[in-house]
């Protein structure tokens, strides 16, 4: 086990921070690490985590774990796939829905995935969309802690080319992980249009540092 060690550089040589590893053991023996000051930890969050919602404006049809359909006054909905084993995040724009904004959100909560007191580092996320919204698709990443979002990436106008969610380099301290704060890492979908879509995110990766 490699724990709690202070690492000079979130690097070995300059550019790779891969673990060192004696990759002639067998694999079920190699290192176990963690908790080491500056290295760096990667987990990808599928539609296992979190929760998702849908809001239409007129009702909002709340919170629920990952997985679950939501279903209300129009016939939009949000809810996980399975495509393979990836788990993906699809939020369907509904007929009931046309011409009105329908807001869809995937909540990522920090607590519990990432460490206490670790800073997130990068963030990254595939998102896409089935058929271009006629009116308008807003896409956006955030932090949202005590109830307070910060704008991490966007895309006024997400189409059919899909786009990839993310920031990287976030410096040390900026996004902490802090139990009590209530924070979470969030996609937001903001759709109107007259035809039927259905937006998708792929899991998403975060990378964090003690």
């Amino acid at each position: 086990m490699i724990v709690e060690n202070n690492f000079d550089s979130q690097t070995f040589n300059g550019s790779s921070n891969a673990l060192i590893e004696d990759n002639s053991s067998l694999a079920g023996r190699r290192w176990f690490s963690n908790k080491n000051i500056n290295e760096v930890k990667t987990l990808v969050c599928t539609g296992a985590y979190g929760t998702v919602s849908l809001d239409t404006g007129n009702v909002f049809l709340g919170l629920s774990a990952a997985g679950d359909v939501q279903t209300g006054a129009t016939d939009s909905s949000a809810m996980i796939t399975d495509e393979s084993t990836t788990r993906v995040v699809a939020f369907n724009y509904g007929t009931g829905s046309h011409g009105n904004n329908v807001i869809f959100k995937w909540s990522i909560p920090v607590f519990g995935i990432i460490p206490e007191g670790a800073s997130v580092t990068a963030i990254s996320a595939e998102v896409d969309l089935s058929v271009n919204a006629t009116t308008s698709c807003v896409c956006a990443l955030q932090w949202v802690e005590g109830g307070s979002a910060t704008a991490l990436d966007s895309n006024a106008a997400l189409n059919t080319s899909g786009d990839t969610m993310g920031v990287a380099g976030l410096a040390l301290g900026l996004y902490r992980a802090v139990g009590s704060l209530a924070q979470s890492i969030d996609i937001i979908f903001n759709i109107n249009s007259s035809t039927n879509t259905t937006g998708t995110i792929a899991p998403m990766t975060i990378s964090y540092v003690y």
